[in-house]
């Protein structure tokens, strides 16, 4: 068993296969996601359309302004604001979260910036019930390939990053209880991390740190005491 975590490809192994069935998972609920709230989302949205844009501004609605409000707890809410009367906003009025846009300008507030885009180099083009659905559709049919490689390296990374965190963190007891290297560590916690991780995600349950670490932990003081055995009576 000890000779398996000691081959140089089992901690890479370990992190891409957690990372392919993480990469799944999380676009099959992102697909579901999409699928569920689509519908919600193109009613809500039909407050605000048909809206116009030609050459850089809004020209349809003329003059108009449309708000709602989306409360999302007792003291955070989300505004969407259309407002037709103006070329554009002064930033410091935007003191609340949400969407905003004048006629040539869109304005996110995410609670801590506002990150502004202009209408500029978007075509002309009339946004309404029908050009959304097959907007929304598009991101479905084309929520493949590149979607998922982009969801397999950043957990492989992240991945990785977290599995020599954990190793830093209690490889100085296993090299002093038992001298083995940190690259032999970080493969045990690797294979145990993709178990874990796997297994929260099949399994619908959480893996806090401290039980990671853990497990971690006793996974190699176990391998360890085995091998120190094992060579102790050969």
């Amino acid at each position: 068993m000890t000779n398996f975590f000691k081959n140089k490809w089992t901690a890479f192994l370990s992190i891409l296969v957690c990372a392919i069935i993480t990469a799944v998972f999380v676009g099959k609920i992102f697909r579901s996601g999409i699928e569920e709230f689509s519908p919600a989302f193109i009613e809500e949205a039909k407050v605000f359309m048909p809206i116009t844009v030609e050459n850089g501004e809004i020209v349809a609605p003329q003059d108009t302004i449309i708000s709602k409000n989306y409360a999302q707890g007792d003291n955070v809410s989300f505004n969407v604001v259309l407002d037709t009367r103006v070329d554009e906003f002064e930033l410091s009025s935007l003191k609340d979260a949400g969407i905003y846009s004048s006629r040539k300008y869109l304005y996110i507030n995410n609670g801590r910036k506002v990150e502004v885009a202009s209408y500029e180099k978007l075509p002309n083009v009339t946004i309404n019930e029908e050009t959304l659905q097959k907007g929304i559709e598009y991101v479905k049919k084309n929520l493949g390939k590149g979607f998922f490689f982009v969801l397999l390296i950043t957990y492989a990374l992240f991945a990785a990053l977290a599995v020599a965190l954990y190793t830093l963190v209690m490889h100085w007891i296993m090299a002093k209880l038992f001298n083995v290297k940190f690259g032999y560590t970080y493969t045990v916690n690797a294979f145990v991390y993709a178990i874990l991780n796997i297994g929260s995600l099949l399994g619908g349950f959480g893996v806090s740190i401290w039980l990671t670490l853990a497990v971690m932990l006793i996974v190699n003081y176990a391998l360890n005491s085995y091998e120190k055995k094992t060579l102790a009576t050969a």
